[in-house]
């Protein structure tokens, strides 16, 4: 990040940390915190040992996300604040609202004041400069990260998240294994988990929900299906040896077996490895001793697991037809 820009946004971010401080956003400030913090009814905020790090944090999420009636403070701040310069403004504009997305260290591409590392879930590689997590590449971590785009330069914030990197491979096992009660029960919110482990389950999930790239190309196929014709594409196989046919799907490293119902089993398969059972499936599969059936409702996937399904199970079962069901015109 150039010094005059770091300079910029440092200025900004006091001005309106300053001003989320004012006594009409108290009653959301305490609230907010208490979340944030996953402090009990019966301790007040002022109980509370800031870490530099945490407040930060905190400021940022409470300054840039949370909602004061449908605005955040930033936008608040933006309305109050016309007569500040543009680059201010414009500055102010790219934090309003910006999101967290996780992100690994790409060891292999690092090196004397770069620090490059791949979003979790869109796989896309950045090149920024933020000395603390650079200190931290060769631990195995991630980090949730909110970067702003600039247009010349990606610029880091300042406010990040550290989480193991197991997180990477499994993170509903990682929920399972770290984020249940004392007595091994399921939670449902933040105040039932041990302490200190809201902050973290709060955290990672709005990371994990708030990845930008991520929702938005999920939210783009969604509309791009809204619009289709096709309501879902079927491919049927015919099955030769059932108990073969088993063992080869849960070979593949993208289904999820949902269980057997009557002589059927039912399966999920994802289109990227990494999201398997944690997202939306894109495909579903339905095997019985006689035949096994793909209903899809994208094209791309649908032709990615016709073929994977033809190469892994050529010995199994056998293409016979494809269906495609359109929808009904209004």
């Amino acid at each position: 990040m150039g010094k005059k820009t770091g300079k910029k946004l440092k200025s900004l971010l006091g001005l309106i940390f300053a001003f989320a401080q004012q006594e009409r956003f108290s009653q959301s400030y305490e609230k907010s915190l208490r979340l944030f913090m996953d402090l009990p009814p019966h301790k007040g905020i002022e109980a509370i040992k800031w870490q530099d790090q945490d407040k930060k944090n905190f400021l940022m999420w409470f300054c840039f996300e949370v909602l004061h009636k449908d605005k955040t403070i930033c936008d608040l701040w933006i309305e109050e604040n016309k007569d500040k310069s543009g680059d201010i403004l414009n500055l102010a504009g790219k934090l309003n609202r910006s999101n967290l997305a996780l992100y690994y260290v790409v060891h292999e591409k690092c090196s004397r004041d770069k620090l490059y590392m791949s979003d979790l879930l869109s796989h896309t590689d950045i090149l920024l400069w933020e000395p603390v997590i650079y200190q931290l590449r060769d631990k195995p971590l991630v980090f949730g990260l909110r970067i702003i785009d600039l247009g010349k330069e990606l610029l880091s914030t300042g406010d990040f998240y550290v989480f193991p990197r197991e997180i990477s491979e499994d993170i509903l096992g990682f929920f399972h294994r770290h984020l249940q009660g004392y007595y091994g029960e399921e939670i449902e919110s933040p105040r039932g988990f041990p302490r200190g482990a809201g902050y973290l389950l709060n955290h990672l999930r709005l990371t994990l929900q708030r990845s930008d790239e991520f929702i938005r190309q999920k939210k783009q196929r969604e509309k791009e299906m809204e619009k289709a014709k096709i309501k879902k594409l079927c491919s049927h196989f015919m099955v030769e040896d059932f108990e073969l046919a088993i063992q080869k799907l849960e070979e593949l490293p993208s289904i999820t077996f949902l269980g057997e119902e009557s002589g059927y089993r039912f399966y999920e398969w994802y289109h990227d490895p990494m999201l398997t059972g944690k997202d939306y499936p894109n495909a579903g599969i339905v095997l019985t001793r006689q035949k096994l059936v793909i209903h899809c409702l994208d094209i791309k996937c649908f032709d990615e697991l016709k073929s994977n399904i033809i190469e892994v199970m050529k010995d199994v079962a056998s293409h016979v037809y494809d269906m495609v069901i359109r929808k009904k015109q209004e």
